[in-house]
C-alpha cells in the first residue's frame, strides 16, 4: 500500500515494540506538552491585563490543553497518523476497522491514554520487548504499525 513514500509493513502484525513506542512518546511529550508549557509559563504573565477576571495560570493551562489537543488529535488525522515522534521512529496509528482512523477514534484513544496511567507505564517500562496493544489503542480500536520508506529495500 504505497502512500507519500510510505508503506505499511503490515497492518495484521503484531503492535510494535513498545520500546519502540516509548520513544516516540517521549518525543511527542517534549513537543506536545513539555515545550508548550514552557512558552505558556513564559508568556501567560505578560499577555494578561492586571485586572483579568481569570489568572494566567489558566489561560496557560487552556493554552497546553488546546495546543496537546491539537497535536495528539489534529496532527495524527491530516498527517496519516503521525505526530513527529512516530514519524521520527517510523511509526502510524491505523485503525482497526480502516486504515485511517476516524476523527473520533483519535479523540477516544487520546482521552484513554491521558485518562489512564497505565498506559503511558507500560509504553517507558525499560527493556520491554512486549508486543501487546496499550489500553488506549483497545479502546479506540486503533494500533500503531510500523512504516516503511520507499527508498529502503522490503525485507
Amino acid at each position: 500500500m504505497e502512500s507519500k513514500q510510505q508503506r505499511v509493513v503490515s497492518v495484521d502484525s503484531p503492535t510494535t515494540s513498545l520500546r519502540r513506542r516509548g520513544k516516540a512518546f517521549l518525543v511527542d511529550f517534549v513537543c506536545g506538552l513539555l515545550v508548550p508549557s514552557v512558552v505558556a509559563q513564559a508568556f501567560a504573565g505578560q499577555a494578561m491585563p492586571r485586572d483579568a477576571p481569570i489568572g494566567p495560570e489558566v489561560v496557560g493551562g487552556l493554552f497546553v490543553l488546546l495546543f496537546a489537543a491539537t497535536y495528539w488529535v489534529v496532527v495524527p488525522y491530516v498527517c496519516g497518523g503521525q505526530t513527529i515522534g512516530k514519524r521520527a521512529f517510523g511509526l502510524r496509528i491505523v485503525s482497526c476497522v480502516s486504515e485511517k482512523p476516524s476523527l473520533w477514534q483519535l479523540v477516544l484513544r487520546t482521552l484513554c491514554y491521558v485518562t489512564t496511567a497505565i498506559g503511558a507505564v507500560q509504553t517507558l517500562r525499560p527493556g520491554s520487548g512486549l508486543t501487546c496493544p496499550l489500553p488506549h489503542d483497545v479502546r479506540a480500536r486503533t494500533r500503531v504499525v510500523g512504516i516503511q520508506s520507499s527508498n529502503s529495500s522490503a525485507t
